[in-house]
């Protein structure tokens, strides 16, 4: 999966329904640690597993509904998707957006992934759920599907002709109602999962198609993706953990359960980024005793204490091996107006 992070509108659409039908939002976000608060802040950012652990709550409460994924993906608009789909909608037609969208779908809704191929004479898009854990597999698929429809019918009136639809799974009870949603009667039971395009209606100009537009928005997709995959995307996230917890600071078993990961996958992600968790704790320990020493009038032993050492003897031996100099010390000169030599 993706180390991306993502945006919560593809979450707060799945809470919205899931309270239509009486769930209560701590229900749906249970286990993701997700807050009400970051759900609902939009410059909020998660991570997929996330957005994978809510698609679990709605499965186990409300699985019971027919089309699920269907339901929820067809509340998924265009205009919920930010700069993403601004430059989609800005595309000048079904083809150029999904030439130019290659780089940058990491920013759209879809947990799937998905891919325009030519077949012969014929265009497909192969949507590929392989990567996506077996049992949100099938949700997120139709889910991905019914928004991909009802985005394409709103960057241009009538949508994009299709000549044919084929699904891997059998046929569900409630078959009927992908033909309703993309208006051709779907195969099930096929090789692949596929979405048959009219080649000619790939060209079709879209209503706001505009050039000048669609370059701005595609380097403004990029600066968002560069700075959600920035090399230390990983390291950022285990820092936030850690000042979260700073009242307990965590293990690295309870780090990786907060982020979703194996502790093994952890320490692997971070020595790729070049650091390790050892050293991400020692930095978060370096600002919180910097912080201390200069901003309260604790005792050494009450700041090791607070920073979780056993004895105050380790806390002056890190904090020198950190600032060159000791704790006492660095005390005394923040208060005297001295800088520091390594600062």
């Amino acid at each position: 999966m993706s180390d991306v992070t993502r945006g919560t509108a593809s979450i707060q659409v799945m809470v919205q329904f899931a309270s239509e039908q009486g769930l209560q939002t701590d229900q749906c976000l249970s286990g993701s640690n997700i807050s009400a608060a970051q759900l609902a802040d939009p410059k909020a950012e998660i991570v997929l597993a996330q957005e994978l652990a809510v698609a679990r709550n709605l499965l186990r409460e409300l699985g019971h509904i027919p089309g699920l994924g269907l339901l929820v993906g067809q509340r998924v608009h265009i205009g919920m998707l930010g700069v993403w789909g601004y430059f989609v909608a800005s595309c000048r037609s079904y083809r150029d957006a999904a030439a130019r969208a290659k780089s940058n779908l990491e920013l759209s809704s879809a947990v799937v992934h998905s891919q325009l191929e030519k077949r012969g004479s014929r265009f497909a898009l192969k949507i590929d759920s392989s990567e996506v854990d077996a049992d949100v597999a099938q949700f997120f698929l139709e889910r991905d599907f019914a928004s991909f429809i009802t985005i394409t019918d709103e960057v241009r009136p009538g949508g994009l002709p299709l000549t044919g639809v084929d699904f891997t799974f059998q046929p569900p009870a409630y078959a009927d109602e992908f033909e309703k949603i993309c208006r051709v009667r779907p195969h099930f039971g096929c090789k692949e999962d596929l979405i048959w395009i009219d080649s000619e209606a790939l060209d079709l100009p879209l209503a706001q198609g505009d050039p000048l537009l669609t370059r701005m928005f595609m380097q403004q997709c990029q600066q968002l993706l560069e700075k959600r995959s920035r090399r230390d995307g990983l390291a950022g996230r285990v820092r936030d953990v850690l000042l979260q917890h700073s009242e307990s600071f965590p293990g690295v078993d309870e780090v990786a359960d907060l982020l979703f990961m194996s502790p093994r996958s952890l320490r692997r992600k971070l020595q790729e980024e070049g650091t390790a968790f050892r050293k991400i704790k020692d930095e978060i320990h370096e600002l919180l005793a910097e912080e201390l020493l200069t901003s309260t009038d604790m005792k050494l032993y009450e700041v090791a204490d607070r920073l979780g050492y056993s004895e105050p003897s380790s806390f002056i031996y890190a904090f020198t091996r950190w600032k060159g100099i000791s704790p006492s010390t660095f005390r005394q000169q923040q208060k005297a107006g001295c800088i520091p030599s390594d600062s």
